[in-house]
């Protein structure tokens, strides 16, 4: 959509997006302490998580070593919300980038895995099996980055446990609630069992149900976060007289006239690197 818009004669468009909102959210909602001060020295959130999960102590890492760059923001994005190790690789794979699942591993990692698949998911025993040598390298490796990930961010899985918790204590019928920091509830109606997990109406007197978990739930509430956030923002240029033409997740599109694009440049790079009263997250 955002290339069918064309600034008319004497005004230029600007384009601004949330670098890793979600990514530094979660960390702050998790109170990471040590993630946050790479944030506040303007390192990128994959740089540091690679830092403090991944043994990474050189330089920069993008440029020094990109295929772990690549891994450390895959992990983040994805394994931040309880990826299992199938998607995980098969994210990989999608975006053409296996080699960041090539890595060496032990005897002992691969008895893990097989050993993990056997007890909960026995299908994929028998098609391991018929796979070939490199894509069972992948699978193993899939396998050792989701477990990695999880043993060395407890604090963000210790968040997903307790949403989790609190959503299977919930009686049948009933809505599920959760509290979040900008002051909203959000609610999860009419839960039900299903075969294998617990799933809840999308709306109050809706149809359309959902599959909840633990850390599906604290998804929910880290894009909720992220959302007020962007709001605010959308509100505070609006009020300063921009005229906000597009916006789609965490970008914003603006039409401003030719003679006022570098004041809005630095209204909208102040605006977007500030953060409401009940969020100190370095942004």
């Amino acid at each position: 959509i955002r290339n069918l818009c064309k600034a008319p004669k004497g005004h230029k468009l600007i384009i601004a997006d949330l670098s890793q909102i979600e990514a530094r959210l979660q960390w702050w909602k998790a109170g990471d302490d040590d993630a946050l001060e790479f944030l506040k020295s303007g390192m990128s959130p994959y740089e540091a998580h690679a830092r403090l999960t991944m043994g990474w102590d050189g330089g920069e890492l993008k440029k020094e070593d990109p295929n772990l760059y690549l891994l450390a923001k895959t992990r983040v994005l994805q394994l931040g919300y309880g990826c299992g190790w199938f998607k995980f690789y098969e994210t990989v794979r999608n975006f053409g980038e296996l080699q960041i699942l090539e890595g060496e591993y032990t005897a002992a990692e691969k008895r893990s895995f097989l050993n993990f698949i056997k007890s909960y998911q026995p299908k994929m025993v028998k098609r391991f099996e018929s796979e070939n040598r490199e894509t069972k390298r992948y699978w193993i490796n899939a396998f050792i980055q989701v477990r990695d990930y999880r043993e060395k961010n407890p604090k963000i899985t210790k968040l997903w446990n307790q949403y989790g918790w609190a959503y299977n204590q919930t009686d049948v019928g009933d809505d599920f609630e959760i509290q979040i920091d900008d002051g909203r509830v959000l609610k999860f109606f009419n839960l039900r069992e299903e075969k294998d997990h617990r799933s809840a109406k999308l709306t109050k007197g809706g149809k359309r149900r959902g599959r909840y978990y633990s850390a599906n739930l604290f998804q929910n509430v880290i894009q909720a976060l992220a959302r007020s956030i962007f709001s605010g923002h959308l509100l505070s240029l609006s009020e300063l007289g921009y005229d906000v033409i597009l916006q789609v997740h965490d970008e914003l599109v603006l039409e401003v006239p030719e003679d006022k694009v570098e004041q809005a440049c630095e209204d909208v790079k102040k605006i977007m690197s500030s953060t409401p009263d009940w969020c100190d997250c370095p942004i």
